[in-house]
């Protein structure tokens, strides 16, 4: 009596579990790159953000600045232009 030896039958979803196709892999490395592209973006965006806050920032501490200035030579101007008018 001659034996055969019966290979066992793999079922086709367990196979597409176990031996995923070519073309996935091919996926999986094109998404991969895709996430490393926005990831890059990503980051890009937030050093742009950073610059525009402080630049924000910058121009508010200037306008505060130039609102000092101003009212600190108003009172001079005011009493030059009072000095003046007693002269006339």
């Amino acid at each position: 009596m001659c034996w055969k030896r019966k290979k066992p039958k793999i079922d086709p979803f367990a196979a597409a579990i176990f031996f995923p196709a070519p073309a996935l892999g091919k996926e999986l490395q094109r998404l991969s790159h895709i996430k490393e592209n926005v990831e890059d973006k990503l980051e890009l965006r937030r050093k742009q953000f950073h610059v525009l806050l402080s630049t924000i920032h910058e121009l508010q501490q200037t306008l505060e600045n130039d609102e000092k200035f101003s009212k600190a030579e108003e009172p001079q101007e005011t009493q030059m232009e009072t000095e003046t008018e007693q002269q006339i």
